[in-house]
C-alpha cells in the first residue's frame, strides 16, 4: 500500500485529456535512441486477455466522470504487433469512443500498417496515427520500409495522421538543407504535412544515459532549430515540437492531463517509469473496481536535489532520470529548455497565420483581385 498517497474522488480525471493503453514492450525495429535491450532484460510486459478485459469497465466508469478527454492512444512497442489485443479491445471501446466524440489513436512505426489495413478501414473516420519516422535518418536510426503504400491506407481511412520525429540535435547534418528537403519531399509525397518534432536530448538507459544536450553548442543548436521551423513553415508543413502548442509541460505529478495505462494494472504520467517499473512514479490505479487516481505527490523525492530549485523544472523531464541514473545534472539543461521554449512559443506565433504572405499583408483576396 502506498504511503502519504491523496487518493482523489472521481472528478479528479476532470483535467484528464489523453488516456494511454500502453499494450507491452515488444517491437519490431531497435532504434538506436531506445533502450529496449534493458527493457527487456528487467522484464517485459503486455497485456493480456484478462487485464485487456477489465478495460472495459474502466472506460465505462470514464466516461461517466466530468473530464476534457479527445483522444484514446494504443501505445507499445509497437502497438500493430498486439493486432489481435486491438480488435478485441475496439470492439467495445468503439461505441463508447463514438458516444463520447474520441478519437482513437496509435503511436506507431508505421511498418505494419498496411499489411493491417482491415483494422483501418472497418474503424474509418475513427483511428488516427502518429507514425514516428526519421525521414533522412531512417536507415541509420532504424528500419525502412513503404512509406507510400503505408500512406495509402491512412489517408483513405484516418481520421488524422501525422509524422513524429526524433532530431538528433548532436548531429549537424539534422538542421541541413538536405534534411529539411527530405522532409517536406516526404509530407508532400504522402499528403502528409504534420509533424512532431522532438529535440533528442539524451540516450536513456541503465547501461548508456547519455545526456546529449552537455555536448552541444546551445546557441547554434537555439539558431539552427529556429531557421528550421521557419523554413518547415513556410513550405506549409504544421509543425509542432515535443507535441506541444505553448510551452514543454514536465508537470507529471500535480494535475494529471495524462493517464498511461499499464499492464501491471497501474497509471503512469511518463512511458520511461513504466517500463523501468518503478513504482513510486504510479499515479493511479486503473485495474481496480474503484478506479483510483492519486493527485499532488510532489516532486521532491521523485527528482535529483539540484532540480529542486531550478527555474526550468516545470519543462524538464531530465530531472527524473538523473535521479533515476544516479547522475549529476549538468550546466546545459536550463538554457536548453529555455532556448527550447522560446521556439516553441515562435513556432506558435508562425502558426496564427496561414501562410508567410499573410504576415506580410497579403491574404488570399490578393490572387482574386490581381
Amino acid at each position: 500500500m502506498h504511503h502519504n498517497v491523496n487518493i482523489t474522488d472521481n472528478n479528479q480525471i476532470k483535467d484528464v485529456g489523453l488516456i494511454v493503453i500502453y499494450l507491452g514492450n515488444k517491437c519490431n525495429f531497435d532504434c538506436v535512441y531506445c533502450d529496449r535491450g534493458y527493457i527487456e532484460k528487467i522484464g517485459g510486459q503486455s497485456l493480456g486477455k484478462g487485464t485487456a478485459d477489465n478495460l472495459e469497465t474502466f472506460f465505462h466508469w470514464v466516461a461517466k466522470q466530468p473530464n476534457k478527454i479527445t483522444r484514446i492512444s494504443f501505445h507499445g512497442g509497437e502497438p500493430l504487433l498486439f493486432i489481435k489485443r486491438i480488435k478485441e479491445i475496439m470492439i467495445w471501446l468503439a461505441p463508447i469512443a463514438k458516444e463520447q466524440n474520441w478519437l482513437v489513436s496509435m503511436t506507431t512505426n508505421g511498418s505494419l500498417i498496411a499489411e493491417n489495413k482491415d483494422l483501418f478501414k472497418q474503424y474509418k473516420g475513427l483511428l488516427a496515427a502518429t507514425v514516428s519516422y526519421d525521414f533522412m535518418f531512417q536507415e541509420t536510426n532504424r528500419e525502412a520500409f513503404d512509406i507510400k503504400s503505408m500512406a495509402k491506407v491512412l489517408n483513405e481511412n484516418a481520421a488524422e495522421w501525422k509524422w513524429q520525429y526524433v532530431l538528433p540535435i548532436d548531429d549537424p547534418k539534422s538542421f541541413s538543407f538536405e534534411n529539411l528537403q527530405d522532409i517536406v519531399r516526404t509530407c508532400y509525397n504522402t499528403n502528409c504535412r504534420v509533424v512532431n518534432i522532438i529535440p533528442l536530448r539524451h540516450k536513456r538507459g541503465k547501461d548508456k544515459f547519455d545526456v546529449i544536450i552537455d555536448r552541444v553548442n546551445l546557441e547554434q543548436y537555439f539558431e539552427a532549430f529556429l531557421q528550421f521551423i521557419q523554413i518547415l513553415y513556410i513550405k506549409k508543413i504544421n509543425v509542432f515540437i515535443d507535441g506541444n502548442y505553448q510551452s514543454i509541460d514536465k508537470n507529471y505529478f500535480g494535475n494529471h492531463s495524462k493517464l498511461i495505462l499499464a499492464p501491471d494494472g497501474y497509471m503512469y504520467p511518463e512511458f520511461d517509469f513504466l517500463e523501468y517499473k518503478l513504482d513510486n512514479m504510479r499515479t493511479g490505479k486503473w485495474d481496480a473496481s474503484i478506479p483510483q487516481v492519486w493527485k499532488n505527490l510532489g516532486d521532491d523525492t521523485r527528482i535529483h536535489s539540484t532540480c529542486s530549485s531550478c527555474e526550468m523544472k516545470a519543462s524538464c523531464g531530465l530531472k527524473y532520470l538523473y535521479k533515476l541514473f544516479e547522475e549529476t545534472p549538468g550546466t546545459s539543461c536550463k538554457k536548453f529548455y529555455q532556448y527550447t521554449n522560446f521556439v516553441i512559443m515562435h513556432n506558435s506565433k508562425l502558426k496564427q497565420k496561414p501562410n508567410i504572405l499573410h504576415w506580410a499583408g497579403i491574404n488570399d483576396n490578393f490572387y482574386i483581385n490581381t
